[in-house]
């Protein structure tokens, strides 16, 4: 009996796939790829969630599936594939720069304030995590320590293609701050 589905394109017409074959987590995978980059969220989640039943072990599916869920506002299912990928070992800072996102919109600073801080360490050179903490700071109300980051960002930042959009960010920010 095919626990799958009938894939209908890419070479594949007509062809049952078991979960337990590998062209079905590449495909459920792929079209979860794509329907996030489309960002038709709900089809990506529905996807990614069975390339994770496929393998549970994927980090790239828990990944995207976090961020799918993150992007819907599904904030405790995101917050479970992060803490997923901590808890398995991940080193990515992008994970945990994420996961601090969500602890945030969860109403949880200080949970927050510790995944971006594990951020940085991990890349020190990782604005997006610098920028989030700065905006935690700012909405705490510590403006001083929000002005600090921000200042950091602004300076460390700028120049480099990549991470010039940030230094403009952090400078707009400071000019609010002080007004």
């Amino acid at each position: 009996m095919a626990l799958g589905i009938v894939i209908t394109g890419g070479g594949y017409l007509g062809k049952i796939l078991e979960r337990s074959d590998p062209e079905y987590y590449t495909r459920h995978f792929q079209m979860g790829g794509y329907y996030l980059k489309e960002e038709v969220f709900d089809l990506a989640a529905r996807e990614l969630e069975k390339a994770v039943e496929a393998r549970a072990d994927s980090v790239d599916a828990r990944y995207f599936l976090g961020i799918t869920y993150q992007r819907m506002g599904k904030w405790e299912q995101a917050l479970e594939e992060y803490r997923r990928l901590a808890e398995e070992g991940s080193d990515s800072y992008e994970v945990f720069n994420y996961m601090g996102i969500v602890y945030g919109k969860l109403g949880n600073r200080q949970e927050a304030l510790q995944a971006f801080n594990h951020a940085v360490r991990l890349n020190p050179a990782y604005y997006p995590a610098y920028f989030n903490r700065a905006n935690l700071y700012e909405a705490e109300g510590n403006i001083d320590l929000a002005a600090k980051e921000y200042q950091f960002i602004k300076e460390n930042a700028a120049g480099k293609p990549e991470t010039e959009e940030f230094a403009r960010r952090a400078a707009g920010r400071l000019e609010t701050l002080r007004k």
